[in-house]
């Protein structure tokens, strides 16, 4: 493949997405090897990954040998030839960040509903002064948002609706799941009902914008994640989204603008739309990180002016928007400093070690990660009221361990039972792919390539 066709193929898989791989050559003969033309995907058994992706693999015809590439495309073909790890370490980032909020929600029952004595101040200052696990997992998934979403639009015939579609039986069928089972537990466990009004609008997921109250406060995260996806829609039909300093323009705007608004304004609803723009400067952050690593298209310059920018932003908003303490006494302004100021470190890291960061066990958590983080506070509810193994240091580990393996377990089964098939009948509904009938026609003969598409 030549020139355009080059630049589809790496189009077809997320932001060129494949790995370059190679051929041995016959014990006679010379092949010739495109580092576009060979894309398989070697990614860890039994794992699959989250965003759109692609699977190509083709075999090439028998040519001259090429002389060497310069170092400058070497470069360029090692960065390509890294994109398939970097999904196994984007999937470890998802199974340490939904980890870090059921450890966090554990952690909360224990010091708040039970007697920890001389080990209070010491459970409460890890998990509500310095640092707050569950807001620094919640922003290392708007992280790991803004790194896959923006290319998650396929090229087809109809980019937008197909984006959309996939979005839509991605989020809501575990979603409304996780809505009849939590009312299940809560009637069963506490014995508490909701107003049908109210249920009636969080299935709709927009509940936070028709000022109903969530049904449970961890639902907040998905609104975020839908003002995401419609910014990431506008920007596309605009043409901005894959320019390579719209993020930087956005990340940068936003916190120059949060940090006025601030100091500024002594208003705490503009605090609370100031912390929405923070959330969306992480995921836009991320953005700029995949392009800096994989796209090449950023320097890392750039990433450290906007994470600078985002950093100052954090901490501004933070002690503002909290005042040093809030909900009863419990977490600091601190912690939720901290959490978003972590959160984009430990995804720098990752991102600049790439598939050596990558762990197997976290990373198939991760792959299950929306039905974890939807499935284990319910879980944890059953626990804490049939199966609370006690008091002291020992008893509160068991309870853990408990909590986070049968969040597994009942995550595994919905994410098997619901989130798959689901996700496979979107791409039912995907319209064809555009061109695909022209690529076929003008492929060089002797090279053939089957292309299937993946969202998870």
């Amino acid at each position: 493949m030549r020139g355009g066709r080059e630049f589809a193929a790496q189009q077809n898989c997320v932001g060129g997405l494949a790995v370059c791989g190679s051929l041995k050559p016959a014990a006679n003969r010379d092949f010739v090897v495109n580092p576009f033309t060979i894309a398989v995907l070697n990614y860890p058994s039994g794992v699959q990954s989250s965003g759109s992706f692609a699977y190509a693999f083709a075999t090439c015809r028998p040519g001259r040998r090429r002389p060497l590439r310069s170092a400058a495309h070497g470069r360029g073909e090692r960065r390509e030839g890294l994109m398939h790890k970097r999904l196994a370490f984007i999937d470890t980032l998802r199974g340490i960040a939904v980890l870090a909020v059921v450890v966090q929600h554990t952690l909360e029952v224990i010091v708040r509903d039970h007697p920890t004595g001389a080990y209070h101040a010491f459970l409460h200052e890890a998990i509500g002064y310095y640092m707050n696990f569950g807001r620094f997992g919640v922003v290392l998934f708007f992280f790991v948002s803004g790194f896959v979403i923006p290319f998650s639009f396929p090229a087809s015939a109809s980019p937008v609706n197909d984006f959309a579609i996939s979005r839509f039986f991605r989020l809501f069928p575990a979603y409304w799941t996780s809505i009849a089972i939590g009312l299940v537990t809560m009637q069963a466990v506490t014995s508490r009902t909701y107003p049908l009004s109210q249920i009636a609008a969080n299935l709709t997921m927009l509940q936070s914008f028709l000022e109903v109250p969530h049904l449970w406060d961890f639902y907040w995260t998905l609104t975020i994640e839908l003002l995401f996806y419609l910014v990431c829609i506008i920007l596309f039909a605009a043409g901005l989204l894959h320019r390579p300093l719209t993020a930087a323009a956005i990340v940068i705007a936003t916190a120059l603008v949060g940090m006025a608004v601030a100091v500024l304004v002594a208003d705490r609803a503009a605090w609370v739309v100031m912390e929405v723009g923070l959330n969306l400067s992480a995921m836009f952050l991320g953005k700029i990180i995949r392009d800096t690593v994989i796209g090449g298209r950023l320097r890392w310059r750039h990433v450290a002016g906007c994470t600078t920018l985002y950093v100052l932003f954090a901490i501004t908003l933070s002690s503002k928007r909290y005042g040093g303490i809030y909900q009863d006494d419990f977490f600091y302004s601190y912690s939720i400093g901290a959490a978003y100021v972590c959160a984009a470190l430990v995804f720098i890291v990752f991102a600049a070690f790439g598939e050596r960061m990558a762990w197997r066990p976290i990373a198939f958590v991760g792959v299950i990660s929306y039905s974890v983080y939807l499935m284990s506070p319910f879980a944890m509810d059953w626990i804490h009221h049939y199966a609370w193994p006690g008091d002291g240091p020992l008893a509160w580990f068991v309870f853990v361990a408990e909590v986070v393996t049968s969040s597994i377990l009942v995550s595994w089964m919905t994410y098997s039972l619901v989130e798959k098939p689901w996700i496979s009948f979107a791409h039912s509904l995907h319209s064809d792919r555009k061109g695909d009938r022209a690529r076929a026609s003008s492929r060089p003969t002797g090279c053939s390539a089957v292309i299937a598409r993946h969202d998870a």
